[in-house]
């Protein structure tokens, strides 16, 4: 199996690693401090690398690197970026163990493939780190993942979808803008309206994440309890059938981009995430300043303002010599004041604490008058479970909703062919 052959190039990796060190088993030299002992205060570094979600320089030196540093002197966190043509895995199996891992709630599976993940538990106990502090949906997200109760990872960020809009747009066409609490079927209505031609521009109505990733923030389960793909659900149905008026709606062809909602200033809506708004900071500070707000993400009918909670997390080696240290570090960044301080820079906290989200985005000049409490009136829903067979499942479910989109397949017959072809791949796989 795939994952015996990874638990070997894990092994070897590993060995590879504690021999270029000179140290045993992956443990510090130094007696486990006792859990009233004074931490040996050292200087050590700290190397984290990133899977699947990205972070830039400027968020890792603010958000992480120096926090880190401001509570702890003794702690240097460096980040390991990955060479031309290198990846997390090929990373790992070449010798290279961070000692803390930067990624999405969805990428979780690959470090358990690789048994990498360290059970925080102990440490949560020792250093008195109180998880009601933190909001439920994110520790509940990261607990699914302890088949016994373990605790592989620390919350770092919350996300959160959201529903932008062109203002200039609506106020061209004298039609009323977006409101919060829209349903999917409102949302495609509306966006019929404003899909249209004048004086030579094609204004697109909306764009929208791909289906596989628009289906998981409808709420769709992938899989049923034996960890087959499940895809021909009266629930799936109905998602696909949003996903194809939201796609065919005429003149609204091409799933407007981003780019086009923030550069081309032609697409009235986008259904999007919250790191759109640092892009859009980035062009209210070089001088391009359009009339855009923002709204709740449409929801599912039945489903008010439910939504999933994307999700980024820490998590730490289980082969990290500095352990201690690492969960020092992850106390630090997820502490009220480095918490506030990622609020003001419009990145959603993971504390319950109402000051630090009613900072948010404080620091984006081109949030000032803007709709801020949108995201904050979202009904977070846990996010489905990670699975290593989403690379297998997610190309299925996009390819089942491009043939429906073209008419080449009805929803049925290309939900049910999508979730043959999904396990046949999982059934291959897993030999």
């Amino acid at each position: 199996m795939l994952r015996e052959k990874s638990k070997v190039l894990m092994a070897s990796a590993i060995a590879m690693s504690l021999a270029l060190t000179g140290c045993s088993g992956g443990e510090s030299e130094q007696p486990e401090p006792g859990a009233n002992a004074v931490l040996d205060q050292t200087p050590v570094t700290l190397t984290m690398a990133t899977l699947g979600s990205g972070i830039s320089d400027e968020e890792f030196k603010t958000m992480i690197a120096d926090p880190v540093k401001a509570k702890y002197p003794f702690i240097t966190v460096e980040y390991r970026k990955y060479q031309q043509g290198e990846n997390f895995e090929s990373m790992i199996t070449a010798g290279f163990i961070p000692d803390m891992i930067y990624s999405g709630i969805l990428d979780v599976p690959v470090l358990q493939k690789l048994d990498m993940q360290l059970d925080l538990n102990p440490l949560i106990k020792k250093y008195d780190v109180n998880l009601n502090d933190f909001e439920s949906s994110t520790i509940e997200m990261i607990k699914r993942y302890g088949d016994k109760g373990q605790i592989y990872s620390m919350p770092f960020s919350l996300g959160f979808p959201i529903l932008l809009y062109n203002k200039d747009i609506f106020d061209r066409f004298g039609i009323a803008y977006p409101k919060d609490g829209m349903t999917w079927p409102e949302t495609i209505e509306l966006a019929r309206k404003v899909t249209k031609t004048v004086d030579g521009i094609s204004y697109k109505g909306i764009g929208a994440m791909v289906a596989s990733r628009l289906s998981l923030t409808m709420l769709q389960e992938k899989y049923d309890a034996s960890g087959k793909a499940k895809l021909t659900t009266e629930s799936w149905k109905q998602a696909m059938d949003i996903y194809r008026q939201l796609r065919m709606i005429p003149g609204n062809e091409g799933n407007p981009s981003e780019k086009m909602f923030r550069d081309n200033k032609n697409v009235a809506m986008m259904a999007t995430f919250n790191g759109g708004l640092g892009l859009l900071e980035e062009n209210y500070k070089a001088g391009d300043v359009f009339n855009w707000d923002m709204v709740t993400f449409p929801s599912m009918p039945g489903k008010p303002l439910e939504v999933d909670t994307p999700l980024q997390i820490m998590t730490i080696s289980a082969q990290s010599k500095y352990s201690d240290q690492a969960f020092l570090a992850l106390k630090a960044i997820t502490s009220k004041e480095n918490q506030m301080a990622m609020s003001k820079a419009a990145r959603p906290a993971v504390l319950k604490d109402d000051a630090i989200k009613k900072a948010f985005g404080q620091d984006y000049a081109s949030l000032k008058g803007k709709n801020i409490a949108a995201p904050f009136k979202h009904k977070h829903q846990p996010i489905n479970r990670g699975n290593v067979y989403d690379n297998l499942v997610n190309p299925e479910i996009n390819k089942a909703a491009d043939e429906i989109v073209k008419g080449e397949k009805d929803i049925n017959t290309a939900l049910r062919e999508a979730e043959e072809r999904a396990n046949k791949s999982i059934a291959s796989y897993s030999k």
